[in-house]
């Protein structure tokens, strides 16, 4: 079963548009970031769970670095996409 998602997901980034869309997808996913941050910041929320990965970035290096890792992960998927249109 395994196999099967791996191979779903491969031909998702294969394709342009799923790349393109994924990749905004993920942007999204840091603006959502950044509004937690935010609010976790100015007291609104007190704690959230977060991935392991994105906890000991902001740890280290704080907010921006973050959601900049994110945005640049999403930002690199999108472009990937587009590039793939615009080779076809």
């Amino acid at each position: 079963m395994a196999k099967n998602d791996d191979d779903a997901f491969s031909t998702l980034l294969e394709n342009p548009w799923g790349s393109l869309i994924f990749g905004l997808f993920v942007i999204g996913i840091a603006i959502s970031l950044h509004h937690t941050f935010t609010e976790l910041e100015t007291g609104v929320r007190e704690s959230e769970r977060l991935n392991w990965i994105v906890a000991v970035v902001y740890n280290l290096l704080g907010h921006w670095p973050a959601v900049g890792l994110v945005a640049a992960m999403g930002g690199f998927l999108a472009v990937s996409g587009i590039r793939k249109m615009t080779a076809s």
